[in-house]
């Protein structure tokens, strides 16, 4: 479980490759588009691919869609939009002390600064070494 949460968050860190500039674009454009309130289904995402020179069979076949390059994209954009909104519930003018509280539990989790999980773990392998030494 572990294992697999820390490779899911080393894709997203991984810099994006160097020839992803047309994923890169659609995304940004498509991301303009969600911003101004429009829905997916609003929005003309072939446009959008012929505008940065996607081919016909890469529009039919929704190639862009499908690059890791739009993945870690989709992961970071996921990404900061949970980390923003744990940091305005977390904000001081936030006039609800139990939120504001549970808010910054969750960002220290997330940050790993939270003592709480780590010592659960460190009990539990004195117990699994105490049970070992018997």
């Amino acid at each position: 479980m572990a294992r697999k949460a820390i490779k899911e968050v080393a894709k997203l860190v991984k810099p994006l490759r160097k020839n992803s500039k047309k994923v890169v674009n659609v995304f940004n454009k498509v991301m303009n588009e969600v911003s101004q309130g429009k829905s997916l289904k609003e929005i003309d995402l072939n446009q959008i691919q012929r505008e940065e020179g996607y081919s016909e069979e890469s529009i039919r076949c929704s190639k862009v869609f499908q690059t890791k390059t739009w993945e870690q994209l989709k992961g970071r954009d996921l990404d900061s939009f949970v980390r923003d909104g744990f940091i305005n519930i977390a904000d001081i003018t936030n006039e609800d002390k139990r939120t504001r509280l549970a808010a910054l539990k969750e960002i220290a989790t997330l940050l790993d600064i939270y003592p709480g999980k780590k010592m659960q773990i460190e009990l539990l392998n004195e117990k699994n070494e105490a049970f070992f030494d018997e």
